[in-house]
């Protein structure tokens, strides 16, 4: 067992500057992203959900003192039963140590993911309110009421500028009035400070609420490639939300410990890895440890400075269900208040291929016997999805790539480089691409290309293929779903290769960039003739979003599965999916009259003879399915799909 001891006096105050100190380097190359997919997916899986909501009445009182919020269960949107809108992301990707997993981020996107059209002068971005609370049994001095909270700048994101502000209201009922309470203009990226706020007590009434907003301001006057290059600025993460009559003193103490950051890959880099590389890859780069971070909050009055922490893990495969290494305890020991320390403890689980086409691995750490207030936030889970490419990103991009002329343009490459586990055939490559508003990067062209990799001097050397087509960024297709390049044919790979761009154009192209897995010495820019590693540069580090796929056999084009009819007209949403799956044709004239569907050994699963176009699925075990669908015509179409939960 590694261990390391990050030391914490009590101020909250101490900081890794290198977490956040290059922000605004060469936003030439790295900059905000104009949309949140994580959002948009959830939507598109949740098409009832309501983006937000809004009570102009103070009859429906729904809560009650104490009102807790830490946002540790990632929910995408604020709790329903605590907020009354769904303006916030709750995610565990922007906040920068937070007080417990998770936090609730205010930004410059809407309740759907999408930039605010807003100009240079500050507007109101997001807000986050309560449900109505009934304090009208309070009384004053005797009954003290405390709103408490923790509020960070930037964290992960871009800090607001000195003329942005985050701003704390409260809501009268009997004046029916939003009042001022608390302020701060922007401040640069830094740790959670903590504001502990009295409630004057004629606001002690039946009906009062309380909200969270940021004024946000952007200009396409302020941005190098102009309105292209706008996106998700004046970042703020709220955490650890109280309101309550306890004493001033007890706000000041958090009683909490918990796990504060996402669990990383099993594999060493890469996020993901194709599904039948995985036998040759646990030998060569599974991880031998499994790093978790542990925050220790404040000690109470007349408890000792320590405390006894046991940690524990656990992986199952999701398909079956059975578990790769039952829950087990690895270590116990003495751990100090006020303090955060990170452990890599001794997990070497062996992953095996199955022979199917998808792995969905679930690992889990826990905390034992922390006799701490939150239960819930001492245990973090992370499921892989192993398919057919590799992948240093994690699906979800917190930036823009690009390399925009002057310097870069047309005729630039943009590759990155992949080590391969195992001889195999390159088939296609993947391509994120945001959001641009108005679309705008729709009409510059590209093509894509391989390149051999000099293991020697860590460099491109001869390329293997050029496409002989352009192509253009999709920035249209569903959230999170990447452009998918089907090579003219297929190169047999036994050897490291780097896969990417030649630029056709001096614009931005804006790939997406995920700044939470640190991988930017893959990078690698060819401009004038030579190639430029981004190992050493002071470009934010991160990982591309470009993953070569891998197949013995050839692959289809998209997400849609072939069925038996040769135009493949049946798609299926979302997929993964959790509770439902619906079905769509692309012959609207079509009509099923059968549905039934099969799990991965042809054993019936579900069957209805109405041909109902949504199928739930909560009778289903996590895996892979087919679904076959009869229509009136006498076709069928036969679909693959994953439960995930």
């Amino acid at each position: 067992m590694r261990n390391l001891l990050i030391h914490y006096n009590k101020s909250y105050t101490v900081w890794i500057l290198l977490l956040l100190n290059s922000f605004y380097l060469n936003a030439q190359r790295i900059i905000p992203l104009q949309d949140n997919i994580t959002i948009k997916k959830y939507l598109e899986a949740n098409k009832n959900q309501k983006k937000s909501t809004e009570i102009t009445g103070a009859d429906t009182d729904t809560l009650s003192i104490p009102f807790f919020d830490d946002f540790s269960r990632i929910t995408v949107y604020p709790d329903p039963e605590l907020w009354e809108d769904n303006h916030v992301f709750i995610n565990a990707s922007f906040p920068v140590e937070p007080i417990t997993y998770g936090a609730a981020t205010l930004d410059a996107l809407d309740s759907g993911g999408n930039v605010y059209q807003v100009g240079n002068k500050p507007a109101t971005g997001d807000r986050l309110t309560s449900l109505p609370v009934d304090l009208s049994e309070y009384y004053g001095p005797s009954d003290t009421i405390y709103l408490s909270f923790f509020y960070q700048a930037g964290g992960n994101g871009e800090p607001p500028e000195s003329k942005d502000s985050l701003i704390l209201e409260v809501y009268s009922p009997r004046d029916t009035v939003w009042i001022h309470l608390w302020s701060t203009p922007g401040i640069p990226a830094g740790p959670f400070q903590q504001q502990i706020i009295e409630i004057p007590d004629s606001l002690y009434q039946k009906g009062f609420r309380f909200r969270f907003s940021n004024y946000i301001s952007m200009s396409a006057n302020e941005t190098k490639s102009g309105e292209g290059e706008m996106g998700n600025l004046d970042i703020w993460n709220l955490d650890y939300i109280r309101l309550n009559n306890q004493s001033f003193e007890s706000h000041e103490k958090v009683n909490d410990i918990s796990i504060i950051y996402p669990l990383k890959s099993s594999f060493s880099d890469y996020q993901s890895i194709p599904w039948d590389h995985v036998d040759t890859a646990s030998f060569n780069r599974k991880r031998t440890h499994i790093p978790i971070t542990i925050r220790m909050n404040d000690k109470l009055p007349g408890t000792k400075d320590t405390i006894t922490i046991g940690r524990g893990y656990f992986m199952r495969n999701v398909k079956t269900d059975n578990f790769i290494i039952p829950p087990f305890k690895e270590g116990e020991e003495k751990l100090v208040f006020d303090s955060v320390y990170l452990r890599e403890d001794a997990f070497l689980p062996i992953i095996k291929y199955d022979g199917t086409g998808i792995g969905i691995i679930e690992t889990g750490a826990f905390l034992i016997e922390t006799n701490d207030a939150i239960k819930y936030n001492d245990t973090v889970t992370r499921t892989e999805y192993f398919q057919n490419h590799y992948a240093y990103d994690d699906g979800t991009p917190e930036r823009g790539f690009g390399n925009p002329g002057p310097a870069g343009g047309t005729g630039s490459i943009i590759l990155v480089h992949f080590e391969i586990y195992r001889t195999d055939y390159l088939r296609a490559i993947d391509i994120y691409f945001n959001e641009t508003r108005d679309h705008f990067t729709g009409n510059e062209s590209f093509r894509v290309c391989v390149f051999s990799y000099n293991r020697y001097d860590s460099l491109p050397v001869n390329n293997i293929y050029i496409s002989e087509s352009y192509y253009y960024p999709d920035t249209t297709r569903g959230p999170g779903e990447f452009n998918r390049f089907i090579l003219d044919s297929a190169i047999f790979i036994s050897d490291d290769i780097c896969v990417g761009i030649i630029q056709n154009t001096d614009e931005f192209l804006n790939i997406g960039y995920d700044i939470n897995n640190k991988n930017k010495k893959h990078i690698y820019i060819n401009n004038f003739g030579y190639w430029e590693s981004l190992a050493n540069s002071s470009d934010e580090d991160g990982s591309l979003m470009i993953r070569p796929v891998m197949s013995r056999t050839p692959i289809a084009l998209g997400l849609k599965e072939p069925g038996s009819d040769p135009g493949y007209g049946m798609t299926l949403s979302p997929n993964p999916a959790t509770e439902y799956i619906q079905v769509e044709f692309e012959n609207t004239g079509q009509k099923a009259v059968r549905v039934s569907v099969c799990d991965a050994s042809g054993n019936l699963k579900y069957y209805d003879p109405a041909g109902l176009p949504v199928i739930y699925l909560h009778d289903l075990t996590p895996g892979i399915y087919l679904l076959k669908i009869e229509t009136e015509g006498g076709t069928s179409h036969i679909a693959k799909f994953i439960k995930t939960r």
